[in-house]
């Protein structure tokens, strides 16, 4: 698997989840997995981070971003996170988003994929998930549910002459991070 990892924010990716979801008329779990993928790919592709530091992996509607889904799932028994789930599968913010948790760049990838993706049915962000990433990801999963996405993989989907690719390859080592 790749060697590229981002320190996963909890606290960012829970101000972007209330965000998102106080922006976007249908805050699905669904739809918000795949916003987030969407505006770590834009981050990624440019400012060369990923906004929440999230390990994507390949499931059957598309990328899941774990440990955002991890809250996702625990915010149908809570509101730790600052937004609850109702009816099992919509995201409803219990205040709104913290903007001091977000860079000018962060904020501007989030504004970005809200005005291209925000109105779209959650099926149809499904379906644009559904990138090469994932496809290569999916098509190694077997008769697993789910299988990780490598980083270099994602990044490959937004960085054509290879450039980030290298220059991430050379500043995010597993070793950078171990002792975090």
């Amino acid at each position: 698997m790749g060697s590229i990892q981002f320190k996963f924010n909890d606290e960012k990716t829970a101000e972007a989840i209330i965000y998102l979801a106080q922006h976007i008329p249908q805050s699905t779990v669904m739809a918000l997995a795949k916003l987030l993928y969407f505006a770590d790919k834009t981050s990624l592709e440019n400012y060369g981070y990923s906004i929440t530091g999230d390990t994507y992996f390949a499931m059957q509607h598309g990328p899941v971003p774990s440990a955002a889904y991890d809250m996702m799932k625990a915010a149908r028994d809570s509101d730790v996170y600052g937004f609850h789930v109702q009816y099992e599968k919509h995201i409803i913010p219990d205040r709104d988003a913290n903007f001091n948790k977000f860079s000018k760049a962060d904020k501007e990838c989030l504004d970005r994929v809200i005005a291209a993706y925000g109105n779209y049915p959650v099926w149809q962000l499904r379906e644009l998930s559904h990138d090469e990433a994932w496809e290569k990801a999916w098509a190694n999963a077997g008769d697993s549910r789910s299988v990780r996405i490598a980083m270099e993989d994602i990044i490959a989907t937004v960085d054509e002459d290879g450039d980030l690719l290298e220059y991430l390859q050379e500043t995010h080592k597993p070793e950078r991070y171990a002792d975090r």
